[in-house]
């Protein structure tokens, strides 16, 4: 049997605002015991909405932040490499 769930437009809107604040969607998603089809289709709505100098702005910012979580992550990985290897001090 299918549960119908009626979320709130403020649930929706905050859900949405977490992806575009950079955390993927299914980090979202499983965060808030969400489907991540559901929270798609909230994102989607929040992009048709949007005009597209706002899409513009949001997509490259979202990739900036996507660039920057890979950097660190790559910064973090070497810190431990050099460690291991007795580079550092």
């Amino acid at each position: 049997m299918k549960k119908n769930f009626k979320f709130s437009p403020e649930f929706r809107q905050s859900a949405v605002s977490r992806v575009l604040n950079g955390e993927t969607q299914v980090e979202v998603a499983k965060s808030l015991g969400i489907s991540p089809k559901t929270l798609n289709v909230w994102c989607l709505k929040a992009k048709e909405a949007r005009s597209e100098q706002e899409n513009k702005n949001l997509d490259e910012t979202a990739r900036l932040r996507l660039e920057l979580k890979k950097a660190q992550a790559e910064i973090e990985f070497l810190k431990k490499a050099a460690a291991y290897f007795g580079k550092l001090p």
